[in-house]
């Protein structure tokens, strides 16, 4: 079994553990995957690696962080040449639309997708992770792909291009959210769905946490912000009643 090379790019709190996870994935005790982290201030995550003492709350996550330094299967990096070997690409990294800093997150979304598309290699995989506006797969990122790909005579069928968002919950349980979770996934087409299926499962507790194919990449996209959403608005409720119970005097916690 020859190890797959994987390069996490963004290294947050979604893209450090998950490379932290994949580094850490054997299989008859020998590394599945090479990983190879990617961040634009690559010294500040150097920082938390190398210095600090106590990454999370979560014990599990914070041993295997301690030894990343050690560990053979995994490197950092600024330097985005690594995608061209990549048998597997992650995207984690965040981009939070707003109205102050739209074009210049839309600008750095594009740049890197370009960037990414002049790299890549024949068949290799492309994950999303990163929360988007629906459609922005469709309108904005593939047609992206499609020309950097033509510009080296390839298309956008000689790769495989997925969407599948992060369910992270940093806390005592960091590590497990990663490992132990529910997750949805989809695709440009049925091979890209497969790939991504078959990618996840190699460190994914599939068996007991069911994986849901959707059916286009749109309707992932809009998943997670569903899933944001009804987050909000329960937060929201709860906050309002907690109000209420303050100023009346209600014993909130008894109710609940």
């Amino acid at each position: 079994m020859s190890t797959k090379i994987v390069t996490v790019i963004g290294l947050g709190f979604v893209g450090l553990p998950t490379a932290c996870v994949l580094a850490n994935t054997k299989k008859k005790k020998k590394s599945i995957f090479s990983v190879h982290g990617i961040d634009k201030d690559i010294n500040t995550i150097k920082n938390k690696i190398f210095n600090a003492n106590k990454y999370s709350e979560d014990i599990k996550l914070n041993k295997l962080i301690k030894l990343l330094p050690q560990n053979k299967s995994f490197s950092l990096t600024k330097n985005y040449k690594s995608i061209i070997k990549s048998d597997t690409i992650i995207i984690s990294v965040g981009f939070d639309f707003n109205k102050k800093n739209k074009i210049t997150q839309l600008k750095n979304l594009k740049n890197l997708f370009s960037t990414i598309g002049g790299l890549m290699k024949k068949k290799s995989l492309l994950i999303i992770e990163t929360t988007l506006p629906p459609g922005t797969c469709d309108k904005i990122i593939v047609p992206i792909l499609k020309k950097e790909l033509n510009k080296r005579k390839m298309k956008i069928e000689d790769i495989y291009l997925s969407f599948s968002f992060e369910r992270i919950m940093p806390g005592k349980g960091y590590l497990d959210s990663i490992i132990n979770n529910f997750r949805c996934y989809s695709g440009i087409n049925s091979a890209s769905k497969k790939k991504c299926k078959n990618f996840l499962q190699k460190f994914i507790n599939y068996k007991k946490y069911e994986m849901i194919e959707l059916e286009s990449l749109i309707d992932c996209e809009s998943a997670k912000i569903l899933e944001n959403s009804y987050r909000a608005v329960n937060i929201a409720f709860i906050d309002e009643w907690t109000k209420y119970s303050n100023h009346t005097g209600v014993n909130l916690n008894s109710i609940l």
